[in-house]
């Protein structure tokens, strides 16, 4: 887990309940986190220096620092491994990272405030949430380009897919509301009211 105070990652051992370990992630803010191939690295989005910090699980030492795009979030790795996308929440980007060669080898422009990104089943588009534009894009991986966007009755602070990948869940938490959409259709399918000041954030499908 990602800790800001200093900052940093924290390493835990689950089964013993306790803490391993923990690293410097040479830059401010860390936010997320993301496994790299194998489990091998972590992958850091240091929020407020504006990259993204590779850190070897083995050793604790920060092996890369990637420049990305202004607010870097969450982050998404394709199953080979190879290519990973991180969302620029005030950049209203995504930036396309080449794993292997570490750095920046495109970016795809969004609408405003993208902070949470998943891949589809067959990896070939990809969906993200849209927090200061109330909504939620869509974009295709081999065109490099946003192809759609939906409006959301709030703003999305979370989001999350099925395990089949065709359903897609986002707290909104300013409007204490869980938006549902089909990913084949695109179209909002359900929104569910929760308990006023609940604030919803993540869903996670069972």
């Amino acid at each position: 887990m990602t800790i800001e105070n200093p900052f940093g990652l924290l390493l835990l051992i689950q089964l013993a309940e306790e803490c391993c370990g923990a690293t410097n992630s040479k830059g401010e803010h860390p936010h997320m986190v993301l496994l790299g191939p194998n489990a091998e690295t972590a992958w850091v989005s240091n929020a407020g220096s504006r990259e993204a910090a590779v850190i070897n699980l083995t050793s604790g030492e920060v092996e890369n620092i990637i420049p990305v795009g202004k607010d870097p979030q969450g982050g998404v790795m394709t199953r080979d491994g190879k290519w990973i996308y991180v969302t620029n929440h005030a950049g209203n980007t995504v930036s396309i990272i080449d794993v292997k060669q570490r750095h920046v080898a495109g970016e795809i422009r969004t609408g405003l405030g993208p902070a949470r990104i998943a891949l589809t089943a067959d990896e070939r588009s990809f969906v993200y949430n849209l927090q200061e534009g109330e909504g939620a894009g869509f974009a295709d991986v081999a065109a490099s380009r946003e192809t759609g966007r939906i409006n959301l009755p709030g703003r999305p602070l979370s989001l999350s897919l099925s395990r089949d990948c065709r359903t897609t869940y986002l707290g909104l938490q300013d409007s204490d509301q869980i938006g549902v959409f089909s990913m084949p259709a695109r179209k909002t399918i359900r929104v569910i009211g929760t308990p006023s000041g609940a604030d919803p954030d993540a869903v996670v499908p069972l």
